[in-house]
């Protein structure tokens, strides 16, 4: 079979799911169910029929998904039963206890133009809710283990603020979604769907609706959008409305999914991923700030279009290389972490939509799943071969998907690291959608209003859409870590990068080109500048006491909270020089140095420097056996660290002398006019050691001279 076949079917078979189609194998043939109120595409359909070989080898990777196989069957209850979490239920819920979990609300704002039916809205709403159990139960623990209980509708209230019913400024409006959105849910009591309804005008109305990640997901919100839409404009018109039947809820699903995942099924799949993902490595994307020692979920961001004529180049340039378009997508954005990180393995996460029976297609609930997708970028390949290697990956992941993503996690990762997201920072998700046009409900049309991010779940978060031809999306991102510039700039280049592989796909990963003109401009010669002369044989130190003689007074160094001009440097780093001094250093000891970015890092590596000290960088992020190896294999009796990172140093090892710096610290005493420490320094022959660890071998250490400096922009270059 040609491999263009398998790459376009995989295609095919999700374009399908994005129309509302389900394709399914029964007895080698392929048949298919329809979502309510979908028509066939025909020309849809031609596709499926042209792609027929492909299509079936994948849906028999997938299992029989038939409507008559083994289908999920309902549960039998009672008002006080109480039924299991799904696995994704129970991660949520787990995260819930453990730090809150605002950020996995999903909001749905829509505008509402025309004359309103309140009556019809609550009826409306009611029935949604009467029809789709999981938006109305609450997580109830019972000897030590959460499930989910069904709440009785009449309990469900939509709110409407005492607000005079006057046309409101976008700020106002912004003000009542965002106190709604980010309002917490307590799941032991709180329906899982709440709605505000604010007036705007006469005949205008803004419509919040927030449900809870652990009830729901994007295929989900579609759904409600959908459904309340319709049946609003029955009750407003004195009809009664008229959907499919659901053939079963969430929780037949949550019982069903634990019967068939079976341990001999999970264990087969969990092998696959052990292995795949066996010696995962963080992602060290440069940020703006330091990274917080304990993750926050704050967010933003920023909406991203690519150009008509690249997108349509984009569509044409997948089927030529016998990928899909997620692939090529996919793809160019690990090569642009690559090329941010210079990182070889990189590991993005991508959701699926789990849905894997038919039952399951018009049901609200919390089906996605989390493919972790690495790649490993050895060897500089050409981006056609990487994407070739990429798609591998892709189709092997599709074929282990069933296995929750929890499981996989509680498999492989064996420390948490409280500062970052398990197994990947990064997501990346690609959505074919149907033309959507706004829903008219008689009287009243109902659109979707753009609403602020508040909220990140991961260092960074592509979402992209394509629909008919266009691509477009936002990337989400942590604002503790990254300002919007950095944001926007990154998109840029995405977007060159985009451009470039269609041009040149041949061309290998170090080659293509990512910066603008200007930016290559900037770089080349704006920071040129006239050469001015100095001794080449001056130490770091040196230098730096020859610019604290000239410019005292200047600003030396600010990080927004502390400044310090170059003499008042010069005498702080003075006074920690003489004190490690004192302590033991000399020239060439190993000093642990772990601190965030700020003022006092600098005071510490210039003092160290001073001591004729070897500074050795350790990120606190890093797991603690990563530590333990540094501070090991450096056989250092010293450290210099911030407030606060006392105890993580001395349980890894106890014989550390630790020196912190701060304003209170011992080392701060008076000193008697400047010591030769500069001359000192000048003896060193290494002034830093900085580890590096990849996914093969051993992690290594990298000196650096004390009489060589690197221009500042030498990594921008390279990018």
């Amino acid at each position: 079979m040609a491999q263009v076949n398998l790459n376009d079917a995989l295609q095919v078979i999700s374009k399908a799911r994005a129309n509302g189609i389900l394709l399914f194998c029964d007895n080698d043939k392929i048949k298919y169910t329809l979502l309510p109120d979908v028509v066939p595409d025909p020309s849809l359909l031609d596709e499926v029929r042209q792609y027929r070989e492909a299509i079936l080898q994948l849906l028999q990777q997938q299992g029989d998904a038939s409507p008559e196989a083994a289908a999920i069957p309902v549960t039998p209850r009672t008002a006080d039963d109480i039924f299991p979490l799904s696995y994704s239920q129970e991660r949520i819920w787990v995260i819930d206890r453990l730090e809150g979990s605002t950020h996995y609300h999903l909001p749905s704002v829509l505008q509402l133009k025309g004359i309103l039916d309140r009556e019809a809205l609550k009826k409306a709403f009611n029935s949604l809710l009467e029809r789709h159990e999981v938006l109305r139960t609450v997580i109830v623990e019972h000897d030590g283990r959460a499930y989910q209980k069904v709440q009785p509708v009449s309990a469900w209230r939509l709110d409407e603020p005492d607000i005079a019913a006057v046309v409101q400024t976008a700020e106002v409006i912004s003000g009542y979604t965002e106190q709604l959105i980010a309002q917490p849910f307590d799941l032991s009591r709180d329906f899982m769907l709440r709605a505000q309804l604010i007036p705007v005008g006469t005949e205008e109305h803004v419509l919040v609706i927030v449900v809870h990640h652990i009830a729901s997901d994007g295929w989900s919100s579609d759904i409600i959008v959908r459904e309340l839409g319709l049946l609003y404009e029955a009750y407003a018109n004195g009809r009664l409305p008229v959907l499919a039947d659901l053939p079963v809820q969430y929780v037949d699903y949550a019982v069903w999914q634990r019967s068939h995942l079976t341990p001999e099924t999970l264990n087969q799949q969990l092998e696959y991923w052990r292995h795949q993902l066996e010696g995962v490595v963080p992602l060290e994307l440069p940020a703006d700030h330091s990274r917080p020692v304990v993750r926050s979920n704050s967010g933003g961001a920023l909406p991203f279009r690519i150009s008509a004529s690249l997108g349509e180049q984009l569509l044409v340039f997948s089927r030529e290389q016998g990928v899909s378009l997620f692939m090529t997508l996919l793809a160019t954005f690990k090569v642009l972490i690559y090329r941010y990180t210079r990182q070889t393995d990189i590991t993005v996460g991508s959701p699926t939509a789990g849905r894997i029976r038919p039952e399951l297609e018009g049901l609200v609930g919390f089906f996605v799943n989390t493919l972790t997708l690495r790649s490993h970028l050895v060897n500089n390949p050409s981006f056609s071969d990487f994407l070739q290697l990429l798609r591998q990956t892709t189709l092997d992941a599709y074929a282990h998907q069933d296995l929750p993503f929890e499981k996989i996690v509680d498999a492989v990762i064996k420390e948490r690291d409280m500062s970052r997201t398990p197994l990947f920072q990064v997501m990346f998700q690609l959505q074919h959608a149907a033309s959507q046009p706004m829903m008219d409900a008689g009287s009243l049309i109902l659109t979707s209003f753009d609403t602020a991010h508040t909220t990140s779940k991961f260092d960074l978060t592509l979402s992209l859409e394509e629909q008919n031809g266009l691509i477009s999306g936002f990337l989400e991102y942590n604002t503790d870590l990254f300002e919007v510039d950095t944001i926007a700039r990154f998109l840029e280049h995405y977007e060159r990068l985009l451009a470039a592989i269609i041009a040149s796909p041949a061309t290998r990963l170090d080659q293509l080109p990512l910066l603008s003109g200007e930016e290559t401009r900037v770089l080349l010669e704006g920071f040129q500048g006239a050469a001015i002369a100095y001794d080449m044989g001056s130490s770091v130190a040196g230098l730096f006491r020859q610019q604290a003689l000239l410019r005292p007074d200047a600003i030396a160094v600010t990080d927004g909270v502390r400044s310090l001009s170059y003499h008042l440097l010069d005498v702080e780093s003075e006074q920690l020089g003489l004190y490690l001094r004192d302590q033991g250093v000399t020239t060439g000891t190993m000093v642990a140095v772990c601190m965030d970015r700020g003022v006092g890092l600098l005071v510490a590596l210039l003092g160290i420097m001073k001591a004729g000290g070897v500074y050795v960088p350790i990120d606190v992020t890093y797991p603690a056996a990563r530590i333990s190896f540094i501070l090991s294999d450096i056989d250092s009796r010293f450290a210099v660290i911030d407030a606060g990172y006392e105890a993580l140093l001395s349980g890894l090892r106890p014989e550390l002398s630790v020196v912190t710096v701060g304003e209170a610290a011992p080392w701060r005493r008076a000193i008697t006019g400047l010591s030769p420490l500069a001359a000192v320094a000048a003896t060193a022959a290494v002034i830093l050691l900085v580890y590096s660890f990849r996914f093969y071998g051993a992690a290594q250490g990298h000196g650096g001279m004390a009489t060589i400096i690197l221009p500042a922009w030498y990594w921008a270059v390279v990018l």
